[in-house]
């Protein structure tokens, strides 16, 4: 076990032992890893205080290479919450992840993103852009689920660069690379306002982008015009990047990582999600932030790579249109998507938007297909 994974269970233990429950699942799921074997197991089923089986668990575990991980994993499963949580925090306050204090930003001074709060600032001495995010809101794990795919993906050039995280009372601030505008704000401004770009370039970027998180086995799952930026424009340059990874999922040889959405988040993604996502949250009545767990399990099941190509589709069509939708305006959309109503201009060539946008998510093209398409020879 990492020194910091160790830190973070002998600082907490009174607090890991109350709330952790050595249940059967737990153990047998602990055993499957072979993080404990059949005589730890024995052992633990022998101990029938509660406290001392917990304090037994965390004895063993502090031996065990990836004690830490997995234990979270099956605590998170089994809706352990409270001992998830303080598992969770490690990889934020002493991790990998491990917060910096050296964000400078004003917040008289916007930057550039659509969602959540944005501003310009400081790291390093370089201009970046400030992503404030208040925990009570959306909680400390779609910040932690952000910054995992991040590290992960964010070497490519077309993927928004990763800094910093660090806490300032009830928020975190990221700093990432800074941006100069959105898909949003460039194709809803005045046309004689916008510089003169290749919408074709601007649309194989984004779609490398796409690929790239693809084949890492990423999916981003809130695609939309304003998680598309631009960070260079110029007469010879154009720089797309891929950003917003709190609704995203990491798929592995054999898990599926939560998706950690919550409503929020589902709230902002209406009109660019796919049918197979929306059709799971029109049947779902949810006034809390954080939606239910049996609605998160079909969530990560329907969303796949297909569901980030429907979302990918409409803003190419976006682009090709200079800011019109395919499924219409923007209180009618959602509406139209899961009644295959498609709204598409009949002077656009829209052959590779429809195949992109099928309401059957196994017709659509793989983000590698896409740049083999003629648009992009």
């Amino acid at each position: 076990m990492e020194t910091w994974e160790q830190k973070q269970i002998t600082d907490n233990l009174n607090e890991l032992i109350r709330l952790t429950f050595c249940t059967s699942s737990v153990l047998a799921y602990l055993v499957s890893k072979r993080i404990l074997s059949a005589d730890d197991c024995s052992v633990l089923r022998a101990i029938t205080m509660h406290h001392e089986q917990s304090f037994k668990l965390y004895e063993i575990l502090l031996t065990k290479t990836n004690g830490y991980s997995e234990l979270h994993k099956v605590l998170q499963t089994e809706n352990q919450t409270g001992a998830s949580d303080i598992l969770e925090r490690g990889f934020l306050e002493q991790g990998p992840l491990q917060i910096t204090k050296r964000i400078e930003y004003d917040r008289n001074i916007n930057g550039c993103a659509e969602t959540g709060k944005f501003y310009k600032g400081k790291f390093g001495g370089r201009d970046v852009a400030v992503k404030e995010i208040d925990i009570k809101l959306h909680g400390i794990k779609i910040v932690w689920n952000e910054v995992k795919l991040l590290l992960k993906s964010d070497a490519h050039e077309n993927i928004i660069r990763y800094l910093t995280i660090e806490r300032k009372d009830d928020y975190t601030l990221m700093a990432l690379e800074q941006c100069i505008t959105t898909l949003q704000r460039l194709f809803k401004s005045p046309q004689d306002n916008r510089p003169n770009i290749v919408s074709t370039e601007l649309l194989r970027q984004a779609t490398l982008g796409v690929a790239h998180l693809h084949s890492l086995h990423i999916v981003h799952g809130n695609l939309k015009p304003e998680n598309v930026v631009l960070c260079d424009i110029s007469t010879n340059v154009i720089r797309v990047k891929i950003t917003d990874f709190r609704a995203g999922k990491s798929f592995n040889d054999e898990d599926i990582l939560d998706t950690c959405r919550s409503s929020l988040l589902i709230a902002e993604g209406v009109g660019w999600m796919a049918p197979e996502i929306a059709e799971i949250l029109d049947n779902t009545d949810s006034e809390n932030y954080s939606l239910p767990r049996t609605v998160q399990n079909e969530l990560n099941a329907k969303m796949t790579y297909a569901s980030d190509i429907f979302s990918l589709g409409c803003i190419f069509y976006f682009v090709m249109t200079g800011g019109q939708h395919p499924f219409g305006t923007m209180l009618k959309r959602q509406c139209y998507i899961l009644d295959k109503q498609y709204k598409i201009d009949s002077e656009i060539n829209s052959t590779l938007v429809r195949r992109m946008t099928e309401y059957d998510a196994v017709f659509r093209p793989q983000a590698a297909e896409l740049l083999t398409d003629a648009m992009f020879m």
